[in-house]
């Protein structure tokens, strides 16, 4: 062997050596980013805003409103639920679609149903948890765990037809397509965050775990206005 196959030898096996530690940087930016998003920064510089959420059941939607809010981090948030429609007063994150994406996030119902072709095998109301984490590529997902009766009703749909899939929706949207021939682990079965840049992932996978976490709201709302308050000189 030459001594420049000897060399390129080496440096192949130092590439090879060097994965683990580019995979490792790759992951810890992932995780921080995920951390980042999580919280939207973990805190709130945008414009003080009052949105106004219109709804027949603004008293059983408020704490679930409430609890989106502060999952997403708004900053000094006040909720008047006094009366319909429900107002709130909240700082928004320092994002360049901020004004449009949170109100939106805050008045979604998401609801959780899981399909194996026209049936429903589960629901928002067989969830037991929703966990947003990062798979062995650095990718986020969510991992959703059931009750005992839905894991049994889930099993059994894999088993049937192995060569089908389910289907996950959250209200109208499609998350993903899960290949029934994927076992389940530990009652919880993983959703991706579909493709795009590992932000707009990130992104997606936070907002549907704001939804799954808190549960669907009771009814619809629907954003009426979103008004800028001005600042006190």
């Amino acid at each position: 062997m030459s001594n420049q196959d000897i060399e390129h030898h080496k440096r192949m096996s130092m590439a090879f050596r060097a994965i683990p530690i580019v995979f490792a940087f790759v992951l810890a930016a992932n995780v921080g980013l995920l951390y980042f998003l999580g919280g939207r920064g973990g805190s709130a510089d945008g414009d003080r805003v009052e949105i106004v959420l219109a709804t027949s059941c603004a008293q059983s939607a408020a704490p679930l409103v409430m609890a989106r809010v502060d999952a997403i981090g708004l900053g000094d948030p006040e909720l008047d639920t006094a009366a319909s429609p429900l107002r709130l007063r909240a700082t928004l994150p320092d994002m360049p679609d901020a004004r449009t994406h949170i109100p939106a996030l805050l008045a979604r119902r998401g609801a959780l149903r899981v399909l194996h072709g026209e049936a429903q095998v589960a629901s928002s109301e067989d969830m037991l948890d929703s966990v947003l984490t990062l798979d062995e590529g650095g990718m986020p997902f969510n991992q959703l765990s059931f009750r005992a009766e839905a894991v049994t009703a889930i099993q059994a749909v894999l088993d049937q037809d192995p060569d089908g899939e389910l289907v996950f929706l959250l209200d109208d949207e499609e998350l993903a397509r899960r290949p029934n021939a994927i076992h389940m682990k530990d009652g919880a079965l993983k959703v991706a965050a579909g493709t795009g840049v590992t932000r707009e992932r990130m992104l997606r996978a936070t907002d549907r775990q704001i939804l799954l976490t808190n549960g669907p709201l009771p009814c619809d709302v629907e954003v009426a206005s979103v008004t800028t308050i001005p600042t006190a000189e």
